[in-house]
């Protein structure tokens, strides 16, 4: 398939408003960047599927820094929107009926079978003529071949659940906060999938595999750094807890640890000559000004221009 749905109500869905607080980016982008991520599982073998989008790929498909794309990407999961590398609800919103082609071979083997049942039981009638064949036109639209008693609601694409029949969002349990904008709490969890749809822990011996290793030496890394994060990398997913600490590939979330933690290096990296943070800045601007102090940089008013 080269398409998937978009329902009306994308633009004001709270949830996506909630994310770009949170990336400390604007509503716009952040819609983008969320038309870009589903556009990226729609065509997927396994539709939905984001595991192997990174910060990079996503940067370049909304002109962003790779720094702005992580937050953006962590937005989205902290706002369970995405969830194990999947686009949460995507088979309720995306129909497996979209697919025409599918359907279309469905449609022909059960006319085909028609027709051989027809042959077994005697083609002819009583008064000798011909029993005409069984044909009729696959559906183009699901409209012909399904019927919804209700229209799904817009907040779904974004992987809330459907309303109630009648068009009543469920409430807010008891303690919950309720959504400014809507007036509900929190959607309930789906059913937990048993197997290895959820994914896995890590490890408590994990080590980056050669594979691993090669990999963070291409992004920059050099081999005493790579240990500190190997290090940090496994400290940090084992004392997660619930589903967060459950990954299906840990291979790309190493590949993607390693893509940021060479992003800050190379960021805290100054140039020659340059100050390396804001505290080196300041103090070589004190020099350059006898009469302020270290611990004091607001009372003495603003500083020289650095040299350069």
């Amino acid at each position: 398939m080269d398409w998937f749905r978009v329902y009306h109500g994308i633009s004001t869905d709270p949830k996506l408003h909630r994310a770009a607080r949170m990336a400390k980016v604007s509503r716009g982008l952040m819609l983008g960047a969320w038309i870009a991520c589903l556009e990226h599982a729609s065509q997927q073998k396994t539709r939905g599927d984001v595991s192997d989008l990174d910060a990079d790929t996503l940067a370049f498909m909304i002109d962003q820094k790779p720094a702005v794309a992580r937050r953006i990407l962590d937005a989205f999961e902290a706002c369970g929107m995405i969830e194990h590398g999947l686009i949460r609800a995507w088979t309720k919103r995306q129909r497996e009926s979209d697919n025409v082609a599918k359907r279309v071979r469905a449609h022909r083997i059960r006319n085909s079978k028609s027709l051989k049942n027809q042959e077994t039981e005697g083609g002819c009638n009583v008064t000798g003529t011909v029993t005409p064949a069984v044909t009729c036109n696959a559906p183009d639209t699901d409209t012909e071949s399904e019927t919804e008693s209700t229209p799904p609601s817009p907040l779904t694409s974004f992987g809330d659940l459907p309303p109630r029949e009648g068009g009543a969002h469920a409430s807010a349990p008891d303690g919950a906060p309720a959504d400014s904008e809507t007036g509900t709490g929190p959607p309930s969890k789906p059913a937990r999938k048993s197997g290895s749809a959820n994914g896995s822990r890590l490890p408590p011996d994990w080590q980056p595999s050669e594979d691993g290793l090669r990999f963070a030496a291409s992004v920059g890394l050099p081999p005493d750094r790579v240990r500190l994060e190997a290090e940090r990398f496994r400290d940090y997913w084992i004392a997660q807890t619930g589903a967060r600490a459950r990954k299906r590939d840990w291979a790309a979330t190493w590949r993607n640890w390693c893509r940021k933690a060479a992003d800050d290096l190379r960021r805290n990296r100054a140039p020659p000559g340059q100050p390396g943070s804001v505290l080196e800045a300041y103090r070589m601007a004190s020099r350059l000004n006898p009469g302020i102090e270290d611990d004091d940089p607001v009372e003495h008013g603003p500083l020289q221009a650095l040299p350069g």
